[in-house]
């Protein structure tokens, strides 16, 4: 994977919430999926209410390599999501959580320890 210049970031962070994530992308010649995980990571907010958004305690939450949350939702699904982050209606705590999902993630979790 091609590291990103400072350039690009400056490019993301100036248009992230002004531009579709696929025309972002287009300009960057980046794939939609990469620009969004980089805005993630970079912290970037579409809005007051993205800011506002919380997952604690979702079974769904998920942190990559650098401590960034994520949603894990189609890793354990294998379905996307079908809802805009910003509005998000997939939250489910453990409590909620079938138990076949439930082994589905601690399974996940044991093996990214090792």
């Amino acid at each position: 994977m091609k590291k990103w210049t400072e350039a690009e970031e400056r490019y993301l962070k100036e248009r992230w919430g002004k531009d579709i994530a696929s025309k972002i992308g287009e300009k960057l010649n980046k794939s939609t999926d990469t620009v969004r995980m980089k805005a993630l990571r970079m912290g970037l907010v579409k809005s007051e209410k993205d800011k506002k958004r919380n997952c604690k305690g979702c079974v769904f939450l998920g942190r990559l390599g650098s401590g960034e949350k994520y949603c894990d939702y189609m890793v354990f699904t294998g379905e996307r999501r079908g809802c805009d982050v910003e509005e998000c209606d997939k939250k489910m705590t453990r409590k909620e959580a079938p138990k076949e999902l439930l082994k589905k993630i601690n399974k996940r979790k044991e093996l990214s320890l090792h």
